[in-house]
């Protein structure tokens, strides 16, 4: 988001508190032992007036004029806004605001179990009426990405079988770089994204021995091919090969990757 006296911007996925209060009042409160709809809304508005005392805002100038005040994901308790947001958003959009959320995600937790687990209990807790229907998108979009993670292990398992016969660990690492890479550009993985960036390079670092390789040459391989004129070269076709039979399970980061290995392939 940016923000100044002029602009405000935000996406329609991000987690928006005057969103929330709008949306929660346009609802119809139908659990006889819940709050009444006056003090429902008014803890809502109570929340945004401590968010806004804690960044030195005036929520009264986003609330009268219904200006979007947008929480960031690294904001303390994120999960309980998240939950509040999702109890009166469009339904059909939930799986493609909690992928949203996923991929610009800078807390500290994993973010599929921090929905599965609190976000599911707070909207399921705070909901005025029956929100089975919403509860159970939730859920399904948790079941997906479960779903993903256990194909990622699959592929790295199976990756090992196809890099056994390299005997040095630089192009075992180089491999490993491409294939992570590839999965990012296909929106499997997140982008390491952090703020600081002696945190992204432990991100980077961290993944690398998660895939059983130096973590330091890891994190050097990657941001060597991350860029295209180091990446997209005729002495990586080898390992781009090995990388698209570890992608078999994605086809979208496959489609990039063989169209890479086409080009690599040409430069003589």
């Amino acid at each position: 988001m940016h923000k100044d006296k002029e602009t405000i911007i935000s996406h329609a996925y991000d987690v928006d508190l005057i969103a929330t209060y709008h949306g929660l009042a346009e609802m119809e409160f139908t659990k006889s032992n819940g709050l009444t709809k006056d003090l429902y809304l008014e803890k809502i508005k109570d929340l945004g007036e401590s968010f806004c005392k804690k960044n030195s805002q005036y929520f009264p100038f986003y609330f009268n004029q219904s200006i979007p005040l947008v929480v960031p994901s690294y904001f303390y308790n994120f999960e309980l806004y998240l939950g509040l947001f999702l109890i009166s958003f469009e339904i059909p959009k939930i799986p493609a605001l909690l992928t949203y959320q996923k991929v610009n995600y800078k807390g500290n937790f994993d973010f599929v179990n921090l929905v599965e687990h609190l976000v599911y209990k707070i909207v399921r807790r705070n909901s005025p009426n029956d929100n089975q229907v919403r509860l159970e998108k939730i859920m399904d979009w948790v079941a997906t990405e479960r779903s993903m993670e256990a194909q990622a292990e699959e592929s790295i398992s199976n990756s090992k079988v196809v890099t056994e016969d390299v005997k040095t660990e630089k192009p075992l690492t180089i491999t490993y770089a491409l294939f992570h890479y590839y999965l990012q550009e296909g929106k499997y993985e997140l982008l390491f994204d952090c703020y600081i960036d002696q945190k992204k390079k432990a991100a980077i670092k961290s993944k690398g021995i998660f895939y059983g390789v130096s973590g330091n040459n890891f994190t050097n391989q990657y941001y060597a091919i991350s860029k295209r004129w180091e990446r997209v070269v005729f002495k990586n076709v080898k390992h781009i090969e090995n990388v698209v039979k570890m992608l078999a399970n994605y086809p979208i980061a496959l489609k990039i990757a063989e169209q890479e290995l086409i080009e690599a392939k040409s430069l003589f």
